[in-house]
């Protein structure tokens, strides 16, 4: 649900955008824009899952937002979450895996968890 949430609200976002007549790709860049968002959300959750504090998910996902801004992740790096500024759609495919595969592993702890 949250996803769709989050979907729902990108699309809204950039349809306004193309609307008032701002012109971008606009498919690639709603689909990288989820993709970045989904990639903060799945590690803080990550986090927030591992740790029991909602307060640490947040960090984390602060954490990492700041490491891709401030320059400490490589351009080339597949973790790098400004890739569309560079022309790279690639990175934003990897991200969406790793985003899945950290949804799939913190399911996967938690049903082990409760048993």
């Amino acid at each position: 649900m949250s996803m769709l949430l989050l979907i729902l609200m990108i699309c809204l976002f950039s349809g306004i955008m193309v609307w008032e007549n701002c012109i971008f790709p606009f498919v690639p860049y709603v689909a990288g824009t989820v993709i970045s968002a989904m990639a903060l959300g799945s590690f803080g959750f990550a986090a927030a899952i591992f740790s029991n504090s909602v307060i640490v998910g947040y960090l984390a996902s602060i954490g990492y937002f700041l490491l891709n801004s401030l320059g400490n992740v490589s351009e080339d790096s597949i973790f790098y979450l400004f890739s569309m500024g560079k022309g790279n759609y690639s990175t934003k495919i990897w991200l969406f895996g790793l985003s899945l595969l950290v949804i799939a592993v913190v399911f996967i702890y938690e049903r082990r968890k409760r048993y």
